[in-house]
């Protein structure tokens, strides 16, 4: 049984540990969040490198196709479950939802669950070959703990790290 929705987003999300510890240290370009290069106004750039396990989501529309960002957070046998923003998918009318891995696999994503309010979504898939599921934090983070996000938000794949100010 998988915890609720919200506890993995919370924890996911939040992730209150060193940003190598929250995606994996095979993928970071840097040895310690100590040595950040580049100031961003949303965080510290860390990698443009996309992570196995952060996938875009495609949502063909009417009159075009919404974008986003969905995270592999578990993989039980054949499947696997990808977390991603509510409003992504909220137009797809139970129609097509794709996940693409940046080793190209690519997969219909079916919604299990979501919730409009905290802006999420989940969707199982097809187990990709070549990703793991990100670790998930077991605690909520602190004020000063670092902490990464990575995705496809403009377009391009990017990951940012900066410090927690406070947690709502």
């Amino acid at each position: 049984r998988l915890p609720s929705l919200r506890a993995q987003v919370c924890a996911l999300l939040l992730v209150a540990a060193s940003t190598q510890v929250a995606l994996g240290q095979s993928w970071l370009p840097l040895q310690s969040p100590a040595v950040l290069p580049q100031r961003e106004p949303a965080g510290y750039l860390i990698s443009r490198t996309p992570h196995p396990s952060i996938a875009r989501i495609v949502v063909p529309e009417k009159n075009g196709a919404s974008f986003g960002t969905g995270s592999l957070i578990n993989v039980q046998g054949e499947y696997g479950l990808v977390l991603t923003n509510w409003h992504v998918v909220r137009d797809s009318g139970g129609g097509s939802i794709y996940a693409f891995f940046p080793d190209g696999y690519q997969t219909p994503a079916t919604i299990v669950k979501a919730d409009k309010d905290w802006d999420l979504a989940a969707l199982s898939i097809r187990k990709p070959p070549n990703a793991q599921p990100l670790r998930i934090s077991q605690q909520a983070p602190r004020a000063g703990e670092w902490l990464c996000i990575a995705g496809y938000g403009s377009g391009d794949y990017r990951a940012a790290a900066g410090r927690c100010t406070q947690y709502v």
